[in-house]
């Protein structure tokens, strides 16, 4: 329920299933040009979205991790925001292969103050 221009963040880090530390954090900044962080992989830097996000407050985030390229893809409202495979040139650090190149097995939202609520998909 968080408007554009409110401030709010979505937040989330992801974890492999053989360690406790994350993985890496992505950030979506809802100010009035909605920006992204990707922790582990860009230096905490943010960048704007290029995809504007759709006009209602009430908003369903998909997070999708594919392997084969490394990547993440984020949909909102089935609206894909974001679409980022992750290499030496899109990763301004040296070691993101060691995060992100690890299976995605758990997501923990912390920092979040634009959600109401978290579903694991069906199937």
């Amino acid at each position: 329920d968080s408007s554009i221009g409110s401030e709010h963040q979505i937040a989330f880090y992801v974890y492999s299933l053989s360690s406790s530390q994350s993985s890496g954090r992505i950030r979506i900044h809802l100010i009035t040009k909605p920006t992204y962080s990707i922790e582990k992989c860009r230096a905490k830097s943010w960048t704007e979205l290029t995809t504007s996000l759709p006009v209602d407050d009430n908003r369903v985030w998909r997070i999708t991790k594919t392997s084969n390229p490394i990547g993440i893809t984020i949909d909102c409202n089935d609206t894909e925001i974001l679409n980022i495979q992750f290499s030496e040139t899109t990763c301004t650090t040296n070691n993101w292969m060691d995060y992100w190149g690890k299976d995605m097995k758990k997501i923990n939202f912390q920092g979040d103050t634009a959600s109401n609520f978290y579903q694991h998909p069906p199937g």
